[in-house]
């Protein structure tokens, strides 16, 4: 997105629209399949609120999912909120940590240097995200406006790459 002279973004935002809208839907759809194989139960008693509330609040992997959901929504709602860019900036904050909230289960506490485990994978994780980013994002902005920003693209996909190859 590139801002005009008044600060507000200048680039159609239907397109992000749907495909947090999708991302979304595809975390919803993810929960309730999750929760189907955790209880063992056909993908209709799934929505069954009394299976949702207790894998929500009292599980680890619940909790993560929820604070996906949610950030996923703020990040939804910021981005629609309005045209300046401090709301686009802190709907993209929301969605990385949308993306980043599953990865802090997929370490055991118990097992030594589990802060390095896990740090290293958010990093990985994150720059992954921005290198994915960054190429959608020529491949999706109009030529005007790549030509803007392809300075700054090639400069973030070249950092997030080699971060990903460190990780």
């Amino acid at each position: 997105f590139t801002p005009n002279e008044d600060g507000k973004i200048k680039s159609s935002k239907t397109r992000l629209n749907y495909l947090l809208i999708a991302w979304l839907i595809s975390q919803i759809c993810y929960l309730v399949f999750q929760i189907a194989l955790l209880f063992q139960v056909n993908f209709l008693r799934s929505f069954n609120p009394t299976n949702f509330s207790p894998f929500l609040t009292q599980s680890g992997l619940g909790e993560s999912e929820l604070l996906a959901l949610i950030s996923t929504f703020f990040a939804i709602v910021l981005i629609n909120l309005s045209d300046k860019i401090i709301n686009n900036f802190f709907g993209f904050l929301f969605s990385l940590l949308a993306a980043i909230s599953p990865a802090f289960q997929s370490h055991s506490t118990s097992l030594s240097n589990h802060e390095l485990a896990q740090g290293s994978l958010v990093i990985h994780v994150l720059s992954f995200l921005l290198w994915i980013g960054a190429l959608f994002a020529g491949i999706l902005l109009k030529q005007s406006e790549l030509e803007k920003v392809i300075g700054k693209i090639s400069v973030i996909s070249w950092w997030a790459a080699i971060s990903v190859v460190i990780t």
